[in-house]
């Protein structure tokens, strides 16, 4: 048998009953809200030239699968990808390894299990498309032509996402920020496919978009003749739209169509089949060094008798309010928590951020040096759960103010070190606004990414929206740069906010433990 369904079963009930996924579900409500705007809204999220279509059961079902599709072509990934690091880390991982569950048969029941949980994602979308349908719509509902949009570009597509990201965990192994990196550019490059038209093109994008938009073009053709036919997907804002509105009559999707569609879900199965045979089933080796000294056991039984009655002897609890030793400690494991390759990368833009006109420094390298740091910011808050630690800290003296307060501490002076050439720069220019906003900034990351952990219990919900983040104001870093733009006033809302969420859910996390 190829699918474990008791290993399916039992991942699925496990991420559906994580305070993570209430988030995203919510997140998902208000996000397909937007993706549906009314008549007389001042964006639109699909339009042909100066065309978009009215309200019709066919248009929201096709609007809201394409949208989907771009969200969750991305987002989607950073989901469910680590879903084998979670064996890894719980130690289930080293159990499954000892059963008779094949390689292939452990990697799909992953996959399958990554395509349920974006698949129940897809049904909020599509029960807030139907919501939406009957506030704003005069047409009358039509079943088949709603879903049929979701059925054939959707679920092709959340199929080959879930078993990219499974491929992503063989392929790089533990190195998480590397399977970020990959998977955002991998998933970006699909984007543009999107407005080639080109025949071959409809038939080879796994997001499976370019069909539909050569139906719009010829339909709107046929209405009003030879007319600009420019495609616009995505959230587009306009002063003044002067839209004009057509009556779509819906795809007839082509059996050739449909048949290129089940075959990227083919090619997901069989490209999967064959990465299969390179997976490492739990057996992650570190490498020792070559003259490390191996401390040998002392068999003289007074000298055993001596180490029992010395761990017998209660342990002096630090009565005193002194954060200083768990600071240093705090950050010695930031500095260490990175792979030699990112290391480099990080080194490499702090020297550029010395020379770089201010500008490209505050509004690009700035925020990719922060994002290198991505798996550090993300863990936060929880990785005290990962790495079970949380009975030694709820036995310690005052652990929420000790705790809590020496790992923000340590990772608002780490993220300072990072963007301390800019600091240097700023100071010697006595550019103090600019020293202030940069402070800012780092207490942004910092908050935001313990709020979103404590809050969710997971690592996923922060990587998602700081990826988003940061892809979206390398594009516009003078409206969206959190180390000084037009937005600063908003991030700094964003932060207190945040850390008034993370000192209420860590609360309340360390009481229900």
């Amino acid at each position: 048998m190829w699918l474990n369904t008791a290993l399916i079963r039992a991942d699925f009930l496990q991420r559906r009953r994580s305070y993570g996924f209430i988030v995203v579900l919510l997140a998902t409500i208000y996000v397909s809200y937007i993706f549906v705007p009314a008549p007389d809204a001042a964006y639109t999220t699909l339009s042909i030239g100066n065309y978009k279509g009215n309200l019709t059961s066919e248009w929201i079902g096709t609007l809201s699968a394409m949208m989907s599709n771009f969200f969750l072509s991305l987002s989607g990934f950073f989901l469910v990808s680590s879903a084998i690091q979670k064996d890894i880390r719980s130690r289930l991982g080293q159990i499954i390894a000892t059963t008779s569950i094949s390689n292939y048969n452990y990697l799909q029941s992953k996959a399958i299990s990554n395509f349920l949980v974006l698949l129940s994602i897809i049904v909020v979308v599509m029960l807030t498309s139907i919501v939406l349908f009957f506030l704003r719509s005069d047409y009358p509902f039509e079943p088949v032509k709603f879903f049929t949009p979701f059925v054939v570009l959707s679920v092709p597509t959340l199929f080959f996402v879930a078993h990219v990201a499974v491929i992503a965990e063989v392929i790089f192994k533990n190195k998480t920020i590397l399977q970020g990196i990959i998977g955002y550019y991998f998933f970006s490059a699909l984007i543009p496919l999107t407005l080639l038209n080109h025949e071959s093109v409809v038939y080879i994008n796994p997001l499976g978009v370019n069909y539909v938009m050569e139906a719009l073009k010829a339909d709107i053709f046929s209405q009003f003749g030879q007319v600009e036919t420019k495609a616009f997907i995505g959230f587009v804002f306009r002063a003044n739209p002067n839209y004009q509105f057509f009556t779509w009559s819906g795809t007839g999707y082509s059996a050739l169509f449909i048949l290129s569609r089940f075959g990227w879900m083919l090619f997901s199965v069989s490209a999967l089949y064959l990465f299969s045979f390179i997976f490492h089933r739990f057996d992650i080796r570190r490498k020792e060094k070559k003259n490390q000294n191996r401390q040998l056991i002392d068999l003289n039984p007074a000298n055993q008798y001596k180490s029992l009655a010395n761990l017998a002897k209660p342990l002096n609890s630090p009565s005193k309010f002194n954060l200083l030793p768990l600071l240093i400690t705090e950050l010695k494991l930031l500095s260490r928590r990175q792979n030699r390759f990112l290391r480099v990368v990080t080194f490499g833009l702090w020297i550029a951020c010395f020379f770089a006109p201010l500008s490209v420094c505050t509004g690009i390298l700035a925020p990719i040096l922060l994002f290198s740091q991505l798996d550090k910011w993300s863990t936060l808050a929880v990785k005290d759960d990962d790495n079970r630690t949380i009975d030694f800290i709820l036995s310690s003296y005052k652990p929420f103010a000790r705790i809590v307060t020496s790992q923000l501490l340590a990772a608002i002076s780490w993220a300072l070190i990072l963007v301390s050439p800019l600091l240097v720069r700023m100071l010697i220019l006595t550019d103090f606004n600019g020293v202030m906003l940069l402070i800012s900034g780092c207490l942004f990351v910092v908050a935001f990414s313990y709020a979103l952990g404590s809050m969710s219990g997971s690592r996923k919900l922060f990587e998602v929206t700081f990826t988003i983040l940061v892809a979206a104001l390398v594009q516009k870093p003078e409206l969206l740069s959190f180390l000084g733009s037009a937005a600063s006033p908003v991030y700094l809302t964003i932060t207190f906010i945040s850390f008034v969420v993370l000192v209420i859910s860590k609360q309340i996390r360390f009481k229900t433990y």
